[in-house]
């Protein structure tokens, strides 16, 4: 009366991750005839029912066999079926049997339906007292043959992504995600969760208390379900550190997948300091410092041990439970933190510890690694304990010492270097002591000042603009720099000539070096590091005398700015001066040593921004090459300006009429009480080459022999490539008087200047018209 269904099944080796699950035998006859075959099948599903599911172990994973029997169930056949692959539930009667295969690929889980029958299309007839046997290749799991469906499930949580080290910390609304992948709304999913670890109803799900067990709507079928975990016990302890729970989702044709998760928890620590100090936490199960400072650390119920390290000015002033820092919890920096809850912050403070330091804070630069903060009551500097600091003075030059107080009968000696640093870790005095110095402008200002002695201190007024008298066409400025430094001294020898130099808001100082005679350039700077002017010191060692000439004139008896009256030294040539300008340059470039940021250079372009007074106070290293003519850029004018001026030197020729009458100006380059002289200051016929050596000739004068180097000129080519000319041959001297045209002495014109000219074998000379971009040396007369 019964039928045998013997099945074989195999998955194919080209899908090696398909494992097989289960097999049942479905829609068995519950009832049959006990000796005549039935007459007509039964389409009542109630007649029906499902053999037992058979579970398959895991060597059965790829392949199984079985034998299972049922009634007879003639079902009748199907013509229209042609292939086997449509023998499927679509066209199958409703009550045919069938062996239903499950298995999973991946997160796929998939189900093949098997028709019985005499045949493998038409025939769905089980007759009694027949045997059949299924061999069944499963070959992939491709749903275009439709005997085979399947879904894919996942089932995740996000407790994981809220972590401190390995541990999961709370307070967060974890998720619970349930994702179904799948065409067909068959089979129906139902899930539920299970609780592994006793959570003291301290799980929500949806809101919904689980103290064991709690069903799981799958309310999307196809697609994403979501539910909502709070976990939220009072403190999480050792013992009941980790949640365990089970995820389980059965389908209606008899399939249960398991999903099963297990996070351990620790309680929170959030550490936040204010800044000025770090911590550190011994003890926890994991700490971290994350962007910001912020400590985080894991720990159990016995918690962990804080302590907290000031930063160098900063002191610690307690642990506190708000941010506001107005709960103290403990004034220690060492704190054990026991957890009253699964979370909580804490807020350090760290405050600023202030050092006094006491000083004349006029007199002084200060500078540190941290804030400063100034008491001009107290003058003191005030700073962070800890930090570092450095002083130094304005004036370096006349420092003489450092000391620990200011009543000069106790005090000590803390050092007697120019600058001094040190860490803040007290209050203390730093008190300058400073030299008088020589005043070098005391009997008035100018350009050029002369330092008569080696090693000793000098200054000078820098607020004023050469001699700053107004003289015609010219309006002197007052100074107002904020740093003075050295732009080149002559010789190679770091503080040669003059080192030292510092700036006090009014005046400059510095200290003559070692070097027996010599030339330096001080400048004084704005802000920006912008030069507003500068002035040339003649280290002269004492050596400078001078003559009288039968004009009645006293020179100087050598060039401006030489360091020697030695024939053929070219030392000896002195400085030379574009006619107009103040600043010097250089006998020799290869003598000159330039500070840092300085170096010599030369300018013969067309833009007129340069060619002007302002230009050249504000690039005294700078040698100007003939102006571009304003009328006819493509022209040169013979000045470096391109306004000419003839009132520069001082002379007071006005309308274009040349007159001899003038006084010294701002930009005369002479010391105090000399300046340029004008021509009539040499009398040619009275006076006369006395004898010629080599490099230079000494002229006699009716009472004296000064000597006169054959220093030639010095000026910048058209390639901008400086040339000295004529050096070893000739000598050419400027007086403050512009030029005329020998066509029209009584015309003024501004771009050349007179000279005084000494050519061998015994011309001497005044020339009418020398380009004033020329650079000639200069030999200074008493005012």
């Amino acid at each position: 009366t019964v039928a045998k269904i013997a099945y074989n099944i195999r998955v194919a080796d080209k899908v090696p991750d398909l494992e097989l699950r289960s097999v049942r035998l479905c829609s068995v006859p519950g009832h049959t005839t006990p000796f005549t075959p039935a007459s007509t099948p039964s389409t009542s599903e109630k007649d029906f029912t499902d053999a037992p599911l058979v579970e398959l172990p895991d060597a059965a994973r790829r392949s199984c066999s079985g034998v299972q029997y049922l009634f007879e169930n003639p079902q009748g056949t199907v013509p229209s079926i042609t292939d086997q692959r449509d023998k499927t539930a679509d066209n199958a009667p409703a009550c045919a049997s069938y062996l239903m295969i499950r298995a999973t690929r991946g997160s796929r889980i998939l189900d093949y339906r098997i028709y019985l029958g005499e045949n493998n299309t038409t025939d769905f007839n089980v007759g009694r007292n027949t045997a059949h046997t299924l061999d069944i290749t499963i070959s992939g799991d491709n749903e275009v043959d439709t005997r085979v469906h399947g879904y894919t499930l996942s089932v995740t949580d996000d407790f994981e992504s809220n972590r401190i080290g390995d541990y999961c910390v709370l307070p967060f609304n974890a998720s619970l995600y349930v994702n179904i992948e799948r065409t067909k709304s068959e089979p129906t999913l139902t899930g539920e969760l299970e609780l592994l670890t006793p959570t003291d109803g301290t799980l929500l799900v949806d809101y919904e208390e689980c103290a064991s067990r709690l069903d799981l709507p799958i309310n999307r079928q196809q697609g994403s379900n979501y539910y909502e975990l709070v976990y939220y016990p009072k403190v999480i302890t050792e013992a009941r550190a980790r949640l365990t729970y089970e995820v389980r989702v059965r389908d209606s044709y008899g399939y249960e997948s398991r999903s099963r998760f297990e996070h351990c928890f620790a309680n929170a620590l959030y550490v936040v300091p204010s800044g000025g100090g770090t911590v550190s936490a011994a003890g926890a199960l994991h700490a971290e410092t994350a962007n910001g400072g912020m400590l985080r650390a894991a720990c159990y119920e016995r918690g962990c041990t804080l302590t907290a390290k000031a930063d160098a000015g900063y002191r610690f002033a307690g642990w506190y439970a708000d941010e506001g820092h107005s709960e103290l919890l403990c004034e220690s920096e060492t704190y054990s933190y026991v957890p009253k809850t699964y979370a909580a912050s804490l807020y350090p403070l760290f405050v600023t510890e202030k050092v006094h330091i006491l000083t004349d804070i006029y007199t002084v630069r200060f500078e540190c690694d941290a804030p400063v903060e100034v008491d001009q009551d107290e003058e003191s500097f005030i700073v962070p304990a800890g930090s570092r600091c450095t002083i130094r003075a304005m004036e370096p030059a006349l420092l003489t010492g450092w000391y620990d107080a200011f009543d000069k009968s106790r005090r000590q000696l803390i050092t007697a270097d120019k600058t001094y640093s040190f860490v803040a870790t007290e209050e203390r005095i730093i008190a300058p002591d400073y030299a008088e110095g020589t005043d070098l402008s005391a009997a008035g200002t100018a350009n050029s000042y002369i330092a008569p002695r080696m090693q000793e201190i000098y200054l000078f007024d820098a607020t004023v603009q050469g001699n700053g008298r107004a003289t015609t066409g010219i309006t002197p400025q007052k100074l107002k720099g904020t740093s003075a430094r050295l732009i080149w001294q002559t010789g190679t020898a770091e503080r040669a000539v003059v080192c030292d130099v510092g700036y006090n808001g009014s005046r400059i100082s510095f200290r003559t070096g070692t070097a027996i005679g010599g030339n330096a350039l001080i400048g004084l700077f704005d802000k920006d590091g912008d030069c507003i002017w500068s002035w040339h010191i003649w280290a002269t060692n004492g050596a400078l005398t001078t003559h009288v000439y039968p004009s009645g004139y006293v020179f100087m008896d050598r060039n401006l700015g030489a360091e020697n009256l030695d024939p053929g030294d070219p030392a000896s040539r002195g400085l030379y001066y574009q006619w107009g300008r103040k600043d010097p340059f250089p006998y020799d470039l290869a003598a000159f040593d330039y500070g840092e940021g300085f170096a010599f250079g030369t300018y013969y372009g067309e833009d007129s921004s340069t060619a002007t007074v302002t230009w050249a106070a504000a690039h005294p290293a700078t040698l100007l090459g003939r102006a571009a003519d304003p009328s006819d850029p493509a022209q040169r004018l013979s000045s470096w300006l391109g306004q000419p001026s003839p009132n520069l030197w001082g002379n007071a020729s006005t309308g274009g009429r040349p007159t001899t009458a003038g006084a010294k100006s701002i930009y005369d380059p002479c010391p105090p009480g000399w300046r340029v002289p004008p021509p009539e200051a040499w009398t040619l016929e009275q006076t006369t080459v006395s004898s010629t050596i080599e490099g230079g000739c000494y002229l006699y004068t009716g009472s004296v022999w000064p000597y006169y180097p054959y220093a030639g000129l010095l000026h910048v080519m058209p390639t901008g490539k400086e040339m000295y000319v004529g050096v070893g041959i000739r000598t050419q001297l400027w007086t403050n008087v512009p030029g005329s045209p020998a066509s029209d002495p009584s015309r003024v014109d501004a771009t050349t200047a007179v000279s005084f000219g000494v050519l061998p074998p015994e011309v001497l000379q005044l020339y009418r018209q020398n380009h004033q971009a020329a650079a000639y040396p200069v030999r200074c007369v008493k005012e």
